[in-house]
C-alpha cells in the first residue's frame, strides 16, 4: 500500500523503521535505498518527521507534572579543526520526572523551517553582572548529628562473609539486588531541553541556565531542583542545588585510592586489571572497575578473616566438599543464604536472625583484638572505607534520603585525610541538613525516595540525577546518531536530533498520529 499510494498514507511500519535507521546511521543513501525498495519512507520524510517532532517538543515537560529534578552539566567536544578552534562548549539539560510520563501528544505533519524550530525552543540568554568585586562572604553551621540506622548491614555483612561456605556467589550488588524490596514512587522518565552554545562554566552561562530553570518551576507550579556537579555548585548557590553524588562518588574512591597507596593494594588490583587500569581505578576515575575491585578486595579480606575465626583452609575449599568443613554455626549461615537468595526470607526477617547477630558480635570480638596489629588496622580501616562507600551507594539505590546523608557525613572524615579540599568544604550537607524547614515540600518528596532517578521499574534501582545525565543525554550526544557522529553541531541541528533522541523511544508508537 505504501509503494503503491506513496503521497495518500504513510504505515506505521515504514516510518518506525526509517526513523531508527536515520538515527543509528544518518545515512541519505541507506534511506534512500530502503525507500525505492519500499521498505521505508523517504528521507524528505526523515527531515519532516524531526522538524514537526522538534517543534512539538518545544520545552514543554510531558504528561502531568508532579516531581521534577532538573539536571545540567557541561556538554563538550573536541571538533577536529585545522587550527583547533571552534570546538564546542555547551550546557546540555534534562528533567528527571518521578513517576514517569508518557508523551502522546499527536506529531503533526507541518513544514517547519529552522528558524522556526529556533525560536520555538530558545533559551534566552541572561548576561551576569557581578554586583561588586569582592568576594562573597559565606558562613558554615555546625552539622546536626546523623545517627541513621542502617537496617540491612547486616546483608552486607552476610554477603562478604558467606563465600567461604558458597561458592561460586554474586558480588554484593547482584546480591542486593536479589535479596532487596521495598516501596518505590516507580520508573522515571526523561525530557530532553535544549542546549545552551555558551562554555559550561562561565557564569553567564550559569546564570541562564538558573533563569531556566526558576522559569520552567514556575510554569508547572513545582519547587527548582537543580543538580551540577561541584565546579558548577560552587558557582551557583541558590535555588535547591544538589550536588551530584555520582562525582563525590569519583572523589570517595579517589580518597580510598590515595590513603592506601604503597600498602599493596595496587598489586592485589593488578591481579584482576591491566595496570593502566589500575592507575584509573586507584584516582577514581574509573567508577565501575574500581567499585568491583573494592568489593573483590574486601571479600577476600573477610574470607581470610572468616577463616580463621571457623578453622578454615581457604586453599582446599575448591578441592574438598563444603560438608566436610561446615560447623554448625557454618551450616546455619549456609541456610540463611540459601533461604534469603531463594526468596523463602525476607531481607528484615533475615537481619534480626540469631545466627548473623551471634556472627557479627563475634566478628567485632575478632576484629578489636586484630586491630592491635598495625597492619591490620590498616586493612580494618580500609573494610570501612569500603563498607561506607556500600552504604553510600545502597542508599542512592534504594532512595533513602536519610541514609544518604549519614553516608556523606561519614565520607567527609576521609575526604579530609586525603586532601580532597573542594568536596570537604562544600557546604552540600550543611544546605540540605535544613531542608525540611528551608523546602518542606521538596523534603517531603525526598522522604519519599524521589532525591533518585529511576531507569527501570524495580527496587535498588536508582540513580543519582548527575550519573543520569551522563547515561543519557551524554551518551545520545557521543554515541551512534549523536551530534558528535556526523549530525552537526549547529543550533537547528542540537535542538532536532536531542528531540528525536527524546521521541526514539517511543517511535513504534509515533507513526500511528502521524499522519497525511
Amino acid at each position: 500500500m505504501q509503494a503503491a499510494r506513496p503521497r495518500a498514507l504513510i504505515t506505521p511500519l515504514q516510518l518506525g523503521l526509517r526513523v531508527q535507521v536515520h538515527h543509528n546511521f544518518a545515512s541519505r543513501f541507506l534511506v534512500s535505498t530502503l525507500n525505492s525498495l519500499g521498505f521505508c519512507s523517504s528521507y524528505y520524510e526523515v527531515q519532516k518527521f524531526e522538524s514537526s517532532a522538534a517543534a512539538v517538543q518545544g520545552v514543554d515537560l510531558p504528561g502531568d507534572v508532579s516531581f521534577v529534578q532538573f539536571v545540567a552539566d557541561n556538554v563538550d567536544h573536541n571538533t577536529r579543526t585545522i587550527d583547533d578552534l571552534n570546538t564546542f562548549h555547551g550546557m546540555g539539560i534534562i528533567a528527571g520526572l518521578t513517576p514517569g510520563t508518557k508523551r502522546t501528544q499527536p506529531i503533526p505533519r507541518i513544514a517547519f523551517s529552522s528558524n522556526e524550530i529556533k525560536a520555538l525552543a530558545k533559551i534566552e540568554i541572561k548576561y551576569y553582572k557581578p554586583q561588586s568585586d569582592r568576594m562573597a562572604e559565606f558562613s558554615y553551621a555546625q552539622l546536626k548529628n546523623l545517627n541513621t540506622l542502617d537496617k540491612t548491614f547486616r546483608l552486607d555483612l552476610l554477603s562478604v562473609i558467606v563465600w567461604p561456605f558458597k561458592y561460586p556467589i554474586p558480588i554484593w550488588s547482584g546480591f542486593m539486588q536479589m535479596v532487596q524490596t521495598g516501596d518505590y514512587p516507580g520508573k522515571s522518565s526523561v525530557s530532553f531541553l535544549p542546549m545552551i552554545d555558551l562554555n559550561a562554566s562561565d557564569m553567564t552561562c550559569i546564570y541562564s541556565t538558573l533563569n531556566f530553570v526558576a522559569n520552567q518551576a514556575k510554569r508547572y507550579d513545582i519547587t527548582a531542583i537543580l543538580t551540577f556537579d561541584q565546579p558548577l555548585y560552587w558557582k551557583a548557590f541558590s535555588m535547591v542545588l544538589r550536588l551530584g553524588t555520582f562525582h563525590k562518588e569519583m572523589s570517595f574512591l579517589g580518597s580510598i585510592g590515595n590513603l592506601m597507596s604503597n600498602t599493596g593494594l595496587k598489586e592485589m588490583l593488578e591481579l584482576i586489571y591491566a595496570p593502566n587500569v589500575v592507575t584509573h581505578i586507584l584516582s577514581g576515575k574509573a567508577v565501575a572497575r574500581a567499585f568491583r575491585g573494592h568489593m573483590l578486595v574486601d571479600t577476600v579480606l573477610y574470607c581470610v578473616l572468616i577463616a580463621e575465626i571457623f578453622s578454615i583452609d581457604v586453599s582446599k575449599l575448591l578441592e574438598e566438599s563444603h560438608s566436610t568443613l561446615h560447623s554448625t554455626e557454618m551450616n546455619e549461615i549456609d541456610e540463611l543464604y540459601s533461604q534469603l537468595t531463594c526468596g523463602e526470607l525476607s531481607a528484615s526477617e533475615a537481619c534480626e536472625s540469631d545466627v548473623l547477630k551471634k556472627l557479627e558480635a563475634t566478628v567485632r570480638r575478632k576484629t578489636e583484638i586484630l586491630k592491635q596489629s598495625r597492619t591490620a588496622k590498616l586493612w580494618l580501616q580500609y573494610s570501612e572505607m569500603v563498607q561506607v562507600l556500600r552504604q553510600f551507594i545502597k542508599a542512592e539505590r534504594t532512595g533513602n534520603w536519610p541514609l544518604h546523608l549519614q553516608s556523606i557525613q561519614a565520607i567527609l572524615p576521609f575526604l579530609a585525610a586525603s586532601g580532597h579540599n573542594l568536596y570537604t568544604k562544600t557546604a552540600y550537607l550543611m544546605t540540605m541538613q535544613s531542608l525540611d524547614e528551608d523546602h518542606p515540600d521538596v523534603y517531603a518528596n525526598f522522604i519519599n525516595g524521589n532525591h533518585v532517578i529511576r531507569r527501570s521499574n524495580r527496587y535498588c534501582a536508582e540513580k543519582s540525577s548527575d550519573l543520569f545525565i551522563e547515561q543519557v543525554l551524554m551518551r545520545s550526544v557521543k554515541t551512534a546518531g549523536g551530534l558528535t557522529r556526523g549530525r552537526g553541531m549547529t543550533g537547528v541541528d542540537m535542538l532536532r536530533t536531542i528531540n528525536c533522541f527524546q521521541l526514539e523511544q517511543y517511535y513504534h508508537r509515533l507513526p500511528k498520529s502521524f499522519l497525511v
